[in-house]
């Protein structure tokens, strides 16, 4: 079914609707188009094998089994479901990888503006950094973050592509963030788990990441954490015995989409918003958050259902395992959570009107995942009216534009 213009809910009338998690469908000459010619084999490029199209650095291939870079929004805006990714940029809209297209789609959908992450890039440059080595890999963080910031350029603004930084290297990360400023970028995206990564990176509150933190301070630089941006271990990953194989995750045929090779899938996305608790809990109790008071971290694509249980269950926690000292934090865990962490909210129901007075409407962040498969699509605005419909319309304008305006310095004039 393909799709135009849809209403603006009364519900929403006015507010500049912000969606803080979209992905660009990375042009196959992203990264080969910024080098001359012979250096074209320390980048990524796209080739089609058989009748899918490939990500490869060298002969090495990057991300999922094929296709166009885990995008289902199809020509026509038509929405592919059950598959992870169509098969070739033939099929995908245009929305999902040229800029004025996609605000063309924003425009229909009545959505103001978008932070955007990556796809074959990584969350937090995850495939790059697997597959490429480091010289290589550093160039190709440059040449993304100059290309992304050229693609939103146009936009006055209202396309916020996150930046990705060398984790691998914590000084050239806060360079890195420094020079992403400088090329209009307003936040990063990161790994969740550094320590899991091998070559003998601390974990987050290793002193280590003290260059970090404060580039991101000065800067004034939001931390996006997204999911599977970190490290999910196999022990609770998908079981063996569903029998992935990366081949079958496009589109295909019919007979390929909507099979058993989705299953995996769903249960690597279920239970990566579950691990989006490891990261936070560790910030809130290591102490970095009185040392470095204005950073701010979005947990992204990781709803906010759970956010109650966590929170009683830390402020629990803090309780019952402190004596006196307290660890030596000068604040509890819910002003922690106030102060530093945003949540995101999509497909929900039940959280968003249960919620949100509990987890703070100050701390609450809309988004629709455009264009993946789990995205809201094509009316996303009609079933986020519905859930907050029993807001104040103060409350709603704050979660649908303030939150995020504020964070990616969004302009809503």
């Amino acid at each position: 079914m393909s799709t135009g213009p849809v209403a603006m809910p009364e519900a929403l009338n006015g507010i500049k609707v912000i969606d803080i998690d979209t992905h660009l469908t990375e042009p196959p000459d992203l990264w080969t188009s910024q080098v001359p010619a012979a250096s074209r084999n320390r980048v990524p490029y796209v080739k089609r094998i058989g009748a899918v199209d490939q990500w490869f650095y060298r002969d090495t291939p990057l991300g999922f089994g094929g296709g166009a870079a885990i995008t289902v929004i199809g020509r026509n805006r038509e929405k592919f479901r059950g598959a992870v990714t169509l098969d070739t940029y033939d099929q995908v809209d245009e929305s999902t990888l040229d800029a004025k297209a996609r605000l063309k789609i924003m425009d229909d959908l009545h959505v103001w503006g978008q932070v955007v992450f990556p796809n074959v890039a990584g969350f937090g440059a995850g495939a790059v950094a697997r597959t490429i080595p480091e010289e290589d890999r550093n160039l190709c963080i440059r040449l993304y973050n100059e290309g992304v910031a050229q693609w939103a350029s146009a936009a006055n603004g209202r396309l916020r592509p996150q930046a990705l930084v060398p984790f691998w290297d914590i000084k050239a990360a806060a360079k890195e963030i420094e020079r992403a400023h400088g090329l209009g970028l307003r936040g990063v995206t990161a790994t969740s788990a550094p320590e899991a990564w091998g070559n003998g990176l601390p974990d987050y509150g290793d002193p280590a990441w003290d260059p970090f933190w404060e580039a991101c301070s000065a800067c004034d630089m939001p931390i996006s954490f997204h999911i599977a941006s970190g490290a999910m271990p196999r022990e609770i990953g998908p079981w063996k015995s569903f029998g992935l194989d990366p081949a079958k995750m496009s589109k295909g045929t019919a007979a390929t989409r909507g099979t058993r090779q989705m299953a995996p899938v769903a249960v690597s996305a279920t239970v990566g918003i579950m691990l989006s608790s490891h990261i936070m809990i560790n910030l809130i109790y290591s102490g970095l958050l009185d040392r470095w008071p204005k950073l701010k971290f979005i947990s992204v694509e990781s709803g906010l259902g759970w956010m109650p249980f966590f929170l009683e269950l830390a402020e629990y926690q803090f309780d019952e395992m402190t004596y006196g000292d307290r660890w030596g934090l000068r604040r509890r865990p819910r002003e922690y959570f106030r102060d530093h962490f945003y949540v995101s909210w999509w497909f929900e129901e039940f959280g968003p009107m249960k919620a949100i007075t509990e987890v703070g409407v100050k701390n609450v962040l809309f988004e629709t995942d455009f264009p993946h498969p789990t995205c809201l699509y094509p009316d996303p605005l009609a079933h986020a009216a519905k859930v907050l419909a029993y807001l104040p319309y103060a409350d709603r304008k704050t979660i649908m534009q303030d939150n995020a305006a504020a964070l990616w310095q969004i302009p809503t004039n």
